[in-house]
Order: C-alpha cells, then sequence, then structure tokens
C-alpha cells in the first residue's frame, strides 16, 4: 500500500514523508490546504494522475478557534462548516 501524506505546509509534509519512508512505508507527499478549492482540485489531478485513485482517506485536519466554537459569528460558523466539508468530500 501507498500512503499519500497531504499537508499544506510543504516542510513537515516532506518531513512525514521521510519518516514514514524510513520505517519501511511507501509514502508519498501531495501538497493540499483543504480551506483552498484550486489547491483540493490540483491534489485530487495527482492523485488521480499518478495512482489512479484514492482507496482509503484518513483526515487529520483540524480547525482550532482561539475563541472556542460556541458563539461563533455567522460568518466564521459557516467558514469552519466550509472546511470540514471541503475535507471530507475531497
Amino acid at each position: 500500500m501507498t500512503v499519500l501524506v497531504g499537508a499544506r505546509d510543504a516542510e513537515r509534509g516532506r518531513a512525514a514523508e521521510r519518516e514514514l519512508r524510513d520505517g519501511g512505508t511507501d509514502a508519498r507527499f501531495v501538497p493540499i490546504d483543504v480551506t483552498d478549492a484550486e489547491s483540493v482540485t490540483a491534489a485530487a489531478k495527482q492523485v488521480q494522475a499518478e495512482h489512479g485513485r484514492l482507496d482509503v482517506l484518513v483526515n487529520n485536519a483540524g480547525i482550532i478557534l482561539a475563541d472556542g466554537a460556541l458563539g461563533l459569528p455567522d460568518g466564521r460558523l459557516r467558514w469552519v462548516r466550509r472546511a470540514a466539508l471541503v475535507t471530507v468530500s475531497a
């Protein structure tokens, strides 16, 4: 099995790829920012072109809000929901 390491920070993504490879895993870095539709589209195209399909998706993306999730203004709450939806549907 090949593990695709998706991350928006290329340095950290490549470090995770190296760590997995050092442990014997066939790992490949894929740049992706789940809050950016163009980035998601580019990552999907890369996966399709290089691997044909994605069999398993483990989502470890998260959102940290300094003021907590309760009482968010509508605009911020919509942003949080959109980021979660893009993550799941990508």
